[in-house]
């Protein structure tokens, strides 16, 4: 259905594609039972909630063939479409957060790693400036910025970033690499 990808993104469309075909699935299966087995709304809706959830609580009336045919089609799409959509959606939250965890560390270890780096306390308008002078000439650094929009802003940057407030001596004893003596 979808391009196989790794990002947040892809599995967000795999999963609102998934419940566009359940809500489908559900439409066809309501429908389905109005028209082979001739029930109403209310029980038609009803079997077709019962059986995709897989509750399978009992039959609303007798059914023929055909219904029960139908029943199990109804089944074998909708329940492994469900189960694509909750793979979609744990996928999205374990991205996230796997991918977080395994960037921090990245960037922990990388900042462990600078031996006479320059600390940038916020990425306002100098913070910037600063950014991009060191960059330009290859000088380490790193920058300790408190809002969260902008350190997700400047992580897409590739820049290494530590997300507190500079002038806390928490956050400068707890900075990986940091810890020692202000001045």
């Amino acid at each position: 259905m979808f391009r196989k990808g790794t990002g947040v993104n892809d599995s967000l469309k795999r999963l609102q594609a998934s419940l566009v075909i359940l809500v489908a699935i559900l439409v066809v299966g309501t429908g389905g039972y109005m028209i082979i087995e001739g029930w109403p709304l209310a029980d038609s809706l009803y079997m077709t909630v019962i059986t995709l959830s897989t509750i399978g609580f009992r039959e609303v009336h007798d059914m023929d063939t055909v219904g029960r045919i139908f029943t199990i089609m109804l089944i074998l799409g909708g329940v492994s479409t469900a189960a694509y959509a909750l793979k979609a959606a744990v996928q999205i939250l374990l991205d996230g957060e796997i991918r977080e965890v395994l960037g921090r560390r990245k960037v922990n270890e990388k900042i462990n790693k600078l031996k006479e780096h320059c600390i940038i306390c916020g990425y306002g308008r100098m913070g910037k400036q600063a950014c991009s002078e060191f960059g330009s000439a290859g000088h380490p650094f790193v920058v300790i910025e408190k809002n969260p929009d902008v350190v997700a802003e400047i992580q897409e940057k590739d820049v290494m970033i530590i997300q507190g407030d500079a002038t806390s001596d928490e956050v400068m004893a707890s900075a990986p690499g940091l810890s020692g003596p202000r001045g």
